[in-house]
């Protein structure tokens, strides 16, 4: 989150096999098309992972139209394949390399192997993403956000609103429920909300920020109707 052109020029030397842009909270100060160009001029290749950067579908090909030379996508998260399965892409030298590692070679991938029945998943379930037409499921994801918000109002040690959430200076595309929690005044700390959450019927994970006195409330993966069961559960669990 420091990192300044000057450093990544200066960290580069014979033994430098490639640079790696991650493009996960925080936001990186030197944008990726500056990456590239330092990179290229030293005959490095740039590798970007962008594990969790879709939404939008668009960015399934953004980082190599801004001259990544692979891109490191997750398999589950969005794209809702199987959580062990990745996406590597690129040149298509670079992605062979990597391939030649893999199984059924003696390589240092051959430990992470996964099966062909996980790889058709994937197939399936990149398929169906790439179709998904982004601004119906924004506006899915708003409404349900918007029932969530509406559905905690009124609880006397917390407030919600629809929001939202930043990584690193960046918004996120998808709208989610910010409830700030008086931990004081509910008698219970994070960490007990947490647990309680987690351990109930139906387990719950839910992303906490203590030092702001938030959760935050992702529809991404909810199905409709999903939504009245989260509010019914957290209601009682920020319940003083």
């Amino acid at each position: 989150e420091q990192t300044q052109a000057a450093d990544i020029e200066k960290a580069i030397n014979e033994r430098t096999a490639a640079i790696l842009h991650v493009v996960l909270d925080p936001q990186p100060v030197v944008p990726l098309t500056q990456v590239v160009e330092i990179a290229h001029a030293h005959g490095i290749p740039v590798m970007v992972d962008a594990a969790a950067e879709l939404p939008p579908v668009s960015n399934l090909h953004a980082f190599i139209d801004q001259g990544a030379d692979l891109v490191v996508f997750s398999g589950g998260k969005a794209i809702s394949g199987p959580n062990d399965t990745g996406i590597l892409c690129g040149r298509q030298d670079l992605v062979e390399a990597a391939t030649a590692q893999a199984f059924p070679n003696a390589g240092i991938g051959r430990a992470l192997k996964v099966s062909k029945e996980q790889i058709v998943g994937l197939v399936y379930a990149l398929r169906r993403f790439a179709q998904i037409d982004c601004a119906v499921e924004m506006c899915r994801w708003q409404e349900l956000a918007q029932r969530m918000s509406d559905g905690l109002q009124g609880l006397e040690c917390a407030r919600a609103e629809v929001a939202l959430a930043t990584k690193g200076a960046r918004p996120t595309l998808i709208p989610r429920v910010r409830v700030v929690v008086d931990a004081e005044k509910l008698g219970k700390s994070f960490a007990q909300i947490d647990t309680e959450l987690e351990r109930g019927q139906p387990a719950m994970a839910i992303t906490m920020q203590p030092r702001h006195r938030e959760l935050w409330l992702s529809p991404q993966h909810l199905q409709d109707g999903e939504e009245a069961i989260v509010v019914e559960r957290l209601r009682q669990v920020l319940m003083p």
